[in-house]
């Protein structure tokens, strides 16, 4: 009995290990993304291999940038599925002259953080309830426990889902991300990381005078093949972003 009363704990437990592990993978990346110091960088050439058919081309871009009385040249790249930015564009970069590498200043640590933490706590609350549950043997107590964790985890999805599109509205307001003119194609089947066939959705994309093929996200969209849709360039990493509003704007635009 005992055994079985303490097996009610490991589902919480479990999460907590998760959310600790990812909170601490993901502090341990935005660190490393954001040593050195912040440059000024102009984007002087556009490198593209699309030598594999009916794949997004890798894109490295090279920038130039002052440093300590000197202008030097360091390329980002390759990379995959982005828009490349246009000739002397500038923008904010970091340079650490230790590994000698320059890097986006990353962003988006606020919500993602904040939403690590509130998993950790919510786990605890969990743990902390199950146990005195446990220790009170009292039924009511573990229904309890179970509401709440359950009320959490489902204010959480839809504080982020809220939170997601006023952080859209704000980045296009503000000119971080940029409309860009797109169809879309359909589905390609690729495998996920367990090795799961998935739809991925096509998009043709036309940006800077030239045509680019763009698989973005999964599962199904509620467009139909040849249909005109509108997608989002992030400024500052040129990855393309879908709407989360989904068939509204996007239909508007056709």
């Amino acid at each position: 009995m005992p055994e079985r009363s303490l097996l009610k704990l490991l589902p919480a437990a479990v999460c907590l290990v998760i959310f600790l592990a990812v909170l601490l993978i993901a502090r341990s990346f935005f660190r490393r993304a954001t040593r050195g110091e912040t440059v000024q960088a102009t984007v002087r050439r556009v490198e593209m291999d699309g030598s594999i058919p009916d794949i997004h081309p890798d894109v490295t871009i090279l920038y130039v940038f002052p440093w300590q009385g000197r202008i030097l040249e360091r390329p980002v790249g390759p990379r995959k599925n982005i828009l490349p930015p246009p000739i002397g564009q500038r923008q904010n970069m970091r340079y650490d002259a230790k590994s000698d590498r320059l890097r986006e200043v990353p962003t988006g640590r606020p919500t993602s953080c904040l939403t690590l933490l509130y998993g950790v706590a919510l786990s605890l609350l969990s743990i902390a309830g199950s146990a005195s549950a446990y220790l009170s043997d009292s039924p009511a107590m573990a229904a309890a426990v179970i509401l709440v964790t359950l009320g959490g985890f489902l204010f959480a999805a839809v504080f982020s889902t809220i939170r997601h599109r006023r952080n859209f509205r704000k980045r296009l307001a503000n000119g971080s991300i940029q409309p860009v003119p797109a169809v879309f194609q359909g589905y390609v089947r690729r495998e996920d990381a367990e090795n799961n066939r998935v739809n991925v959705p096509v998009y043709l994309c036309f940006w800077g005078g030239r045509t680019y093929r763009m698989e973005i996200g999964m599962g199904r969209r509620p467009y139909r093949p040849g249909e005109r849709v509108t997608l989002y360039r992030d400024v500052q990493t040129g990855h393309v972003l879908e709407s989360p509003f989904k068939a509204g704007p996007s239909r508007r635009s056709s």
